[in-house]
């Protein structure tokens, strides 16, 4: 024994701050190399978070001159009408933007419905809505047809709507058109993985009329994150069994004349998309996340690109060249029609800046590059490397230098991933180093704190295995309180016992009996426990706690209270439990009392234990054994239920003279709620004309309690009247009932 202590003592004088913080950064490093699912999510959750930040600590760029966006904003509505407009007038402003120089025009916009203006539709709601017939000449033609037609020689790019969803079992005739070829471009890596693409299990598209003279057609789906914040764009989404490229992708390969994308999804190689063929893709590489999706680089709040109302270019009140060679977006800001999202810059910002946002980062290689190899490296780096400098500097110096240098660690984590990686527009999570930092510093410190005076620890963990744990806490504080003699101090002192457990010990095996005891005692301590009991000590079955000491607790009696309705509470629902396993269902008698007792260090001069002593513990003692004669689950001395001041949670039980006990004591049963009022009065009147040796009237009350809700204790009342009545108590009668056993 004594060199097993040795051999303890020596590796804790070994093991300290440092070896804990390198112990740390190693698990850390696992963690985050290797994350479960759900650390995975917490970390991706903070780090765009982080990356928001970084957004506003930067600012506001100005972004090219490539893109003008036409908007159907309040002014155009005010000047021509509610929206939709005819078609014929987004005709007429498609054409006049075209005229101008447009390389490229995309409508953020979908004509799924027949145009509600064009004269057929106008005249039949006549008819069906007013009785009016409008006769129109039969060559009268269909504004939707019209606007297909004047979009054929227009560089247009029309938008539509994906309903997401993995379900696409039932795909309809009509699917989006999409003039580009689309290729899977061969990487190094096993299988050579692809995108985790979105998946559409509907679209939403064009009046074919319209879409069949359109250059192309292009979603417009911009899927926020759960936050409701927009930070990536999927350029490419999977509808059966093809891909479909976004609105923005097919107006830059439009306006780059290209007619080709290859997708790459390379585990050893950035992902990303290629647009154009193998000659020239090289100027026109769009880095992407693993679900095909671009991390968009934000370059302002609402209106850092350039805008032109529509009705200011259906007026002509345009400047000539002012969509010369631009990429033209069509899409609405007016708040009425509801296209504004949030992104990390700003809470509000129409849609169609979303796709005017990925056109610029891609014209000016802006679009941010997420490398999770790369990012999985310079973690692992950081996490180790740093981690192990980390702790030695917190171990080793001076208190303040350490902790100074764990702030400066996490400033120049942020900072650097800042200037380093952000500025340069890349994605590199802060996550994993800035919560290795903080967990080094905890541990580090917890672990100092606790090996400081490494011997006085270890005598601490020695004699906890012998003595409490509250006595060995006291004896490290102050020395002087290792007396044997107690003090006096008043406490609430409660035994629990088990009711006819030597019937059901029988029942069990000696293991299984254990097994059993175990399972129940550590039910009830866990409960005194949490309500800052002590426990003094298991006598077999039994439970003997008190409180009120070592500290001080002025409302001791109602927590000892509490504790004891908890105890049958739980144990109803162990009973289930118990039942359901086969196993004897039990119940527990609760004595107790409250008063001043001799408490503090009682034993020999090697041996002792922390406990109270006294007549007031005896008494709760007796108490915990008359539950049984009275049918309660508790009894409680009139002095614990005035501590408590539970006088209106309770019903008086007895007048009695325990036995070794002169003096008599009033007992009550402690309940969870106050008796109906109605009860409450029948059981005091049946109470005070028993006391009063008025027999026939007590009985006749008891008989009414007991046929409302029949109990033991009503029963043993009944069988006291007969008896009295067959030997009347005599006029000094005080109502007292002496017990004579235990």
């Amino acid at each position: 024994m004594k060199e097993r202590l040795r051999v303890a003592l020596k590796w804790m004088l070994r093991f300290d701050g440092f070896h804990a913080g390198c112990v740390a950064s190693a698990a850390m490093a696992l963690l985050f190399m290797f994350p479960p699912n759900l650390v995975e999510k917490l970390r991706q959750s903070f780090n765009v978070r982080m990356v928001d930040w970084m957004f506003n600590l930067r600012g506001p760029q100005a972004p090219g001159d490539d893109v003008v966006i036409i908007e159907i904003d309040e002014k155009s509505l005010g000047e021509l009408g509610q929206w939709p407009w005819p078609r014929t007038m987004m005709g007429n402003m498609l054409k006049r933007v075209t005229a101008d120089g447009a390389l490229v025009i995309g409508l953020d916009i979908v004509f799924a419905e027949p145009d509600r203006l064009s004269p057929k539709r106008v005249a039949e709601s006549m008819r069906r809505q007013l009785g009016i017939e409008i006769k129109l000449p039969d060559d009268v033609p269909d504004t939707d047809v019209l606007f297909g037609e004047a979009l054929e020689n227009l560089p247009v790019v029309l938008g539509y709507n994906f309903i997401l969803g993995d379900d696409s079992s039932e795909l309809g005739e009509d699917v989006p058109y999409a003039s580009c070829i689309i290729e899977h471009q061969a990487g190094f890596g096993p299988e050579n993985p692809s995108f985790d693409y979105d998946k559409a299990a509907l679209p939403v598209l064009n009046r074919p009329e319209i879409s069949e003279y359109a250059t192309s057609e292009g979603f417009f789906n911009a899927n926020p994150d759960p936050d409701s914040v927009i930070r990536r764009i999927p350029m490419f989404i999977v509808y059966g069994p093809m891909k479909y490229p976004s609105l923005a992708m097919e107006m830059l390969r439009e306006g780059l004349g290209l007619d080709t994308y290859s997708l790459e999804a390379s585990i050893m190689s950035k992902p990303g998309v290629w647009l154009g063929t193998s000659e020239n893709r090289r100027q026109h590489f769009v880095p992407s996340d693993d679900r095909a999706c671009a991390i968009l680089n934000w370059r302002g709040k609402t209106g850092s690109f350039s805008y032109v109302s529509a009705s200011d270019v259906l007026a002509g009140r345009v400047p000539k060249g002012t969509f010369q060679d631009k990429y033209v977006l069509v899409g609405a800001t007016a708040s009425g029609l509801r296209d504004l999202r949030a992104c990390p810059l700003d809470e509000s910002i129409p849609g169609v800046e979303v796709h005017a946002t990925l056109i610029d980062n891609v014209l000016h290689n802006r679009v941010f590059t997420h490398d999770k190899l790369k990012e999985r490296g310079l973690l692992a780096v950081a996490i180790l490397v740093g981690g192990i400098a980390l702790s030695a500097v917190i171990a080793y110096a001076h208190p303040f230098i350490g902790a100074l240098f764990g702030v400066l660690s996490i400033v120049g984590s942020v900072f650097g991933n800042y200037y380093f990686f952000f500025l340069q527009d890349e994605v590199v999570g802060l996550t994993g180093s800035l919560v290795t930092i903080v967990v080094i510093l905890v541990v580090v410190n917890t672990v100092n704190y606790f090996t400081e005076g490494r011997q006085k620890a270890f005598i601490r963990g020695a004699f906890s295995k012998y003595v409490s744990a509250d006595v060995v806490a006291e004896m490290v504080r102050d020395p002087e309180k290792l007396s044997l003699a107690g003090q006096e101090r008043e406490v609430t002192i409660m035994f629990s016992d088990i009711r006819g457990f030597t019937g059901i010990s029988e029942l069990f095996t000696a293991v299984e009996l254990a097994a059993f005891l175990n399972e129940y005692l550590t039910e009830m301590t866990d409960i005194v426990l949490d309500l800052g009991g002590t426990v003094d000590k298991f006598i077999g079955d039994a439970v003997m706690a008190f409180w009120g000491a070592p500290l001080d607790n002025p409302e001791h009696a109602r927590f000892g209270i509490d504790c004891a309705l908890r105890m049958q509470e739980r144990l109803v629902e162990l009973r289930a439990d118990w039942e359901a396993r086969g196993l004897p269902p039990i119940r527990i008698g609760v004595g107790l009392n409250t008063g001043l007792v001799s408490v503090g260090n009682m034993g020999s001069r090697d041996r002792f234990d922390y406990t109270v002593m006294g007549d007031n513990v005896n008494l709760s003692s007796r108490l915990e054994g008359l539950t049984k004669q009275y049918g309660v689950g508790n009894l409680i001395s009139e002095s614990t239920r005035e501590s408590a001041r539970w006088e209106t949670r309770s019903r008086f039980v007895d007048r009695v003279r325990v036995k070794g006990r002169q003096e008599p004591v009033r007992i009550y049963e402690a309940l969870a709620e106050p008796l109906a009022e109605a009860d409450q009065l029948l059981w005091d009147e049946a109470m005070e004309t028993y006391s009063k040796q008025q027999f026939d009237r007590a009985e006749e009350l008891i008989r009414q309690a007991n046929e409302a809700s029949p109990h033991l204790l009503y029963d043993m009342y009944l069988e006291r009247i007969e008896h009295h009545r067959e030997e009347p108590p005599g006029e000094d009668w005080d109502g007292v009932y002496t017990h004579k056993t235990k």
